[in-house]
């Protein structure tokens, strides 16, 4: 589609604390589960690998950096778990329900925090099937190639926080006790994952995302209720140190509340990576406490988070979902569905303290065997052959 128009939606005026009519948010309700095997096999309906055992205070967040196992940066895997879960679940209730946004839970937290990302830019794919839109990250062959050349220098940092969760958890137990003293030799494998899926609203927006989860505390009662989000940061030292952390706060927040999760816990480690304390905040009391360290000029609230997330994902859907090109389609082949129509593929653009670019996008999986646009084409073709 050379020459295609592109589409422009400025982020939201920032309001005050106090505004009203901010966009009302649905508690997110667990709808399937599903673990990622070492190989990056699928294992659905499984329930959860690592269930919380709080960290002792001197644990050393090196240990086992050299013997880790790391998922492949290159390995592109799409919304391919969230899709085949999905299609479990609309089996059994009959399909999904209309206009919603469905995707990972870090594409979403994308736009709840849109209000306040000043630096990053960023760009996801999107595409309209059968009154629903789809999101994914949007990363060149060239860009994954930079980030592994960028994060060989920081890859310990990036290790800290997998190996809190190591030092948080027990595997394949409920009863809290720890059975293995940590030592060099703990085995971290970032392959393994445990997600779950759920569904959502904020304001109208409803919301099918998938996420990975950290782990669960006591016996696992098919709620997200019983889950835990695990978290490093640096000891605060200062106020300078307090207020990037009441940043971070604010991604937390997001990461927790869309999938419901009721607590956050960090581990406070020194510059050696040592831990030296852990401390645990509930998640819906994250934004008042940010706001209470200054009443006047808050670094963020939720309300804004959540207005321009309605605003822009609002904006996403009503341009997007005109061109879904199945229901003509379904309309002109009612006997015969044999060969699916083109998708159009979409670029979402973000640009810091502006807002966001919405173009048509020719680069993007014409040719993939298998495909339908970035979702597998027999999730497609099976919501669509529904009846």
């Amino acid at each position: 589609m050379s020459g295609s128009p592109s589409y422009f939606c400025p982020l939201p005026h920032r309001r005050g604390p106090s505004a009203s009519s901010w966009p009302p948010y649905q508690k997110p309700h667990l709808l399937h589960s599903y673990r990622h095997l070492p190989s990056r096999d699928i294992q659905h309906d499984a329930p959860p690998i690592a269930y919380y055992a709080r960290a002792p205070i001197g644990c050393n967040l090196n240990n086992g950096f050299e013997q880790r196992k790391e998922r492949d940066p290159r390995l592109v895997e799409h919304l391919d778990g969230l899709c085949e879960g999905l299609l479990r679940y609309a089996r059994k209730k009959g399909g999904l329900k209309k206009g919603a946004l469905i995707t990972w839970r870090g594409m979403l937290t994308r736009l709840l925090v849109a209000a306040y990302n000043d630096r990053d830019s960023w760009e996801m794919n999107a595409l309209s099937l059968d009154g629903n839109v789809y999101l994914e990250d949007s990363v060149t062959a060239e860009a994954v190639e930079r980030k592994i050349a960028e994060d060989k220098s920081s890859a310990i940092f990036s290790y800290y926080g997998y190996a809190f969760e190591s030092y948080s958890t027990v595997k394949d137990t409920a009863s809290g006790a720890r059975t293995l003293a940590w030592t060099e030799d703990m085995d971290v494998d970032t392959n393994e994952q445990w997600c779950c899926i759920a569904k959502s609203k904020i304001g109208q927006r409803r919301l099918y995302m998938g996420g990975e989860i950290d782990c669960v505390e006591g016996q696992w009662r098919n709620s997200l209720a019983d889950c835990v989000e695990l978290k490093t940061n640096m000891l605060i030292k200062d106020s300078k140190g307090q207020t990037n952390f009441e940043r971070k706060l604010m991604k937390h927040w997001a990461q927790s509340m869309l999938l419901g999760i009721p607590h956050v816990e960090v581990g406070f480690r020194d510059n050696r990576g040592i831990v030296q304390q852990v401390q645990r905040f509930e998640t819906m009391r994250i934004p008042r406490m940010v706001r209470s360290s200054n009443e006047a000029n808050p670094l963020w609230t939720s309300q804004q988070c959540l207005g321009t997330f309605d605003a822009l994902a609002d904006f996403i859907v009503q341009t997007i979902l005109p061109l879904d090109p199945i229901p003509s389609w379904t309309a002109a082949n009612p006997e015969s569905r044999s060969k699916l129509p083109e998708p159009v593929i979409w670029r979402i653009g973000f640009e810091p303290k502006k807002g966001i670019t919405l173009s048509v996008t020719e680069d993007a999986w014409r040719d993939d065997e298998g495909r339908w646009g970035f979702l597998p084409l027999s999730y497609v073709q099976e919501l669509v052959d529904a009846p």
